[in-house]
């Protein structure tokens, strides 16, 4: 445990004050795809996440999609199927996905 030791030789008081840890919400936005409509979405890295498609066809979208757009999407489009990404990053963070059908 990292923190802050406060002793009296004889004594024996000692304080110990554990770090303290912030939790910072993060956005993957995918402001930086520059492929366009409906083209093959590759590896994708934003600040320090890194966003890999897996199984699936997954295609960039920039006018439609997304919350704002841009985003990504598996299909073709009106022919979605299972599909996975793996998103990777330094430090420890947790990821929440979901999909509409």
């Amino acid at each position: 445990m990292r923190g802050t030791y406060i002793g009296w030789f004889g004594l024996g008081l000692v304080v110990l004050s554990p770090s303290i840890s912030v939790a910072r919400a993060a956005s993957i936005t995918f402001g930086g795809l520059n492929g366009g409509n409906n083209t093959a979405f590759m590896t994708y890295t934003e600040g320090s996440f890194t966003v890999t498609p897996i199984t699936g066809n997954w295609f960039q979208d920039d006018t439609v999609y997304g919350n704002p757009a841009p985003s990504i999407y598996d299909g073709p489009i009106g022919n979605a199927s299972l599909a996975t990404i793996k998103v990777t990053g330094t430090g420890g963070f947790h990821v929440a996905l979901g999909r509409l059908l």
